[in-house]
């Protein structure tokens, strides 16, 4: 999976009890990602956020069953009505701080040219100098890369999958929402899955640039490499050939895809230690119920007046 990869996508991916091993694991997820049951909306456009050039990837699955869930509450923090402390932001600026129930924006720029082609309004759970966590809940209008003629991005062979013309859509994110974490330095983020009803499923490493923060939200690029992580702390590659395939089609250098592979094995070693936000009990978290969803702005590609790391 990719950034853009739809609720449709990811529900397909892993649905269903988890795969006996890592390769049936890993089959099961690919598969899972050519099944695009996101319903597109309208095109996007073109306009400041043009023609995409990223791809959906699927995500693993696996099961966990916890202690009770507490609606609003983060780990480590008593509840406070359904929000946690994240420091009331001031106005304007690159450099606020968002309060927990913000609407911002999660955004990833196109590898080939740096326009917008992903898009998703997000809610704030915590932001601190520390983490910046977001809910982004189900039934959420996002902007996600499609073909020209609208046909999915996977479905495209691989060879032609970065060359092939590209536009974006508007579609809805189904099935379950989407909690994702990010440290600011980290050159990735990590997503949550559960399954209907609230089983865990997954964590997902989305290998990706820092995040560059800006007054109404977050830009990022992805790096096509990702890990999915399971309940029983096993783990695997995900997209290997994708990334190798950017490599082939020019949009990632030699020396940036070591980075990208370092960043990769630092993660991991973070998983292998079974460190945070592994083992911060995210997966207990709920999302405050009075949270309604947020909207996608007409001007979702619009360019920052400034920004700040």
């Amino acid at each position: 999976m990719t950034a853009e990869t739809t609720g449709s996508e990811a529900e397909a991916a892993g649905a269903g009890a988890p795969p006996a091993d890592g390769a049936a694991r890993d089959r099961a997820a690919r598969d899972g990602a050519a099944r695009d049951g996101a319903t597109d909306v309208r095109a996007a456009g073109t306009g400041a956020g043009g023609a995409a050039a990223a791809e959906g990837r699927a995500l693993g699955d696996g099961t966990a069953r916890g202690r009770a869930p507490v609606e609003g509450v983060v780990p480590g923090r008593a509840p406070v009505e359904g929000a946690v402390p994240g420091g009331r932001a001031a106005d304007g600026g690159a450099g606020r701080r968002w309060a927990a129930g913000d609407r911002i924006l999660w955004r990833y720029r196109d590898n080939a040219d740096g326009h917008v082609h992903i898009c998703r309004p997000v809610t704030v759970v915590r932001d601190t100098p520390d983490l910046l966590a977001v809910w982004m809940a189900p039934g959420t209008e996002c902007v996600k890369p499609v073909l020209a003629d609208g046909t999915p991005v996977h479905e495209e062979p691989l060879a032609t999958r970065y060359t092939a013309p590209r536009t974006t859509v508007r579609t809805r994110w189904s099935g379950m929402g989407v909690l994702k974490l990010a440290r600011p330095r980290d050159p990735w983020s990590v997503w949550l899955f559960w399954e209907d009803g609230w089983e865990f499923r997954s964590w997902y490493v989305n290998l990706e640039s820092p995040r560059v923060r800006w007054s109404g939200g977050v830009d990022s690029e992805d790096h096509y490499l990702d890990i999915s992580v399971y309940p029983d702390r096993s783990w695997l590659w995900r997209d290997e050939d994708e990334f190798a395939q950017a490599q082939r089609a020019g949009l990632m250098g030699a020396a940036q895809a070591r980075r990208v592979r370092e960043a990769g094995d630092a993660a991991v070693e973070l998983i292998r230690a079974w460190a945070s936000p592994f083992s911060d009990g995210w997966e207990h978290w709920r999302p405050d119920p009075s949270w309604a969803v947020p909207e996608l702005p007409p001007d979702w590609d619009r360019t920052p007046a400034r920004t700040a790391p």
